[in-house]
């Protein structure tokens, strides 16, 4: 299972970067890259979290969708978009998130009209919810029936620092990350409690910088 997911992650986000970048290399080094990510070796365990591939086939669907104009297109956007939420309540919420942020920030630099814009993303939300509903009715009712309350301090130690994306986590050993050089950069990295943000490595650092800049 836990392979299948690994190629479906890798493929899924191939599609994506390739429509974003028109570069077949681009696409490739960032679906190798989010494939064997940090974030996915230290969240192992938790299988629910790794499996975004339908997130990257919701936006790929998305692009295509905005470029041709394609009513199916929308449909499988928001068909992997309710998939998502089937997998993870979290990273469903992501998902929706994402591509709200997309919508505005295509109507605000494009200057389109914001209404007519957030339509996709309103079709988009009700069919996500209709596909999902067994599973976000289920949250309501162990809300409603056991009331579960979380502490404060579970967010604050439980959430990612902005420390943990510029700087590597102390847990990350390899031949590289053991060099005098990089235990300086650790030592920067101020999470020292709680559940670590992966780092995701100097070189995709450096190819992200390069490939939007």
């Amino acid at each position: 299972m836990l392979i299948i997911n690994h190629l479906l992650i890798f493929i899924a986000s191939f599609l994506f970067f390739k429509q974003i970048f028109k570069n077949l290399f681009a696409a490739l080094t960032s679906s190798f890259y989010i494939t064997f990510s940090p974030f996915f070796f230290t969240q192992i365990g938790h299988l629910q979290i790794l499996s975004y591939w339908p997130l990257f086939l919701s936006l790929y669907f998305l692009v295509n969708y905005v470029d041709f104009k394609r009513k199916n297109q929308l449909l499988l956007s928001s068909i992997f978009a309710g998939i998502q939420f089937l997998f993870s309540l979290y990273l469903g919420v992501m998902t929706i998130a994402i591509i709200l942020l997309f919508h505005i920030t295509r109507s605000l630099t494009e200057k389109l009209n914001i209404i007519k814009t957030l339509y996709p993303f309103i079709v988009l939300v009700v069919i996500t919810i209709i596909i999902s509903f067994i599973s976000i009715y289920g949250y309501i009712l162990v809300n409603s029936t056991y009331h579960p309350r979380r502490d404060y301090g579970e967010y604050i130690t439980y959430s990612a620092h902005a420390t943990d994306y510029l700087f590597p986590s102390s847990n990350q050993n390899s031949f590289l990350y053991g060099t005098s050089l990089f235990n300086k950069l650790k030592s920067l990295n101020n999470h020292g409690i709680g559940e670590l943000a992966a780092f995701i490595g100097i070189i995709p650092t450096l190819l992200s910088l390069f490939y939007l800049f």
